[in-house]
């Protein structure tokens, strides 16, 4: 499962609308011994922090010197194992997965909310996998829906000043007909909806990756 948020995920050298690509790869870490790797901090490196059944494993992805600089969790609250972190140590990127159950601009005022608690939130994440239906495990949620929500959420709070990314499509002919549908749906909405990123989950062998991203700079 490749992530790949491009232009401008504002972690400082990360990319700039429709220009250059980030790939973040989701892998496993096979611990062959306790020492572990050392590797510098790179904004580039981010975690996928899900619940898993080694609740004792997940402190190894913040130790020092691991690379990682952001996690996101799909959701908009932090990590409970992380909660006691600032954003220093680990950026918590927040995430509206979809907009089934959120309503109005209810992601905009949870956000606010965190902002004003102290939690300095510089990105968030929008619509995971919104092209693809419920039972395959997607947000599925309509481009016009998605583009009432965004111009909700999402415009006001680039306008504060915090880096937003589109939507997380498939990188198939359905994601980036999903995307066409949305940007006109926003168009007639009077907003570009305008991202600071782009994202794009990508499911197969590096040179179907490499075509993939070649029609995805297009976009």
């Amino acid at each position: 499962d490749f992530i790949l948020p491009t232009s401008g995920f504002a972690f400082p050298d990360i990319l700039t609308m429709r220009a250059t690509l980030l790939i973040s790869s989701v892998f496993t870490l096979f611990l062959a011994s306790p020492i572990l790797a050392q590797y510098p901090k790179s904004p580039k490196r981010g975690l996928v922090s899900v619940s898993t059944n080694n609740p004792q494993d997940e402190p190894l992805f913040v130790k020092p010197n691991n690379g990682l600089t952001w996690y996101y969790n799909y959701g908009i609250s932090p990590t409970p194992a992380y909660i006691n972190l600032t954003q220093s140590d680990i950026e918590f990127v927040p995430m509206l997965w979809g907009v089934s159950n959120v309503t109005g601009s209810t992601f905009l005022k949870n956000i606010t909310t965190l902002i004003d608690k102290g939690r300095n939130i510089s990105h968030v994440l929008s619509f995971n996998e919104p092209d693809v239906n419920f039972t395959s495990k997607g947000s599925q949620v309509s481009p016009d829906a998605a583009a009432a929500s965004w111009i909700l959420n999402f415009d006001p709070l680039r306008k504060m000043g915090v880096k937003v990314g589109a939507p997380c499509v498939h990188a198939n002919e359905t994601g980036f007909a999903w995307l066409d549908k949305f940007y006109a749906a926003c168009k007639k909405r009077k907003s570009n909806c305008a991202a600071d990123f782009m994202n794009i989950h990508v499911f197969g062998n590096a040179s179907e990756i490499d075509a993939y991203l070649t029609v995805y700079k297009k976009k």
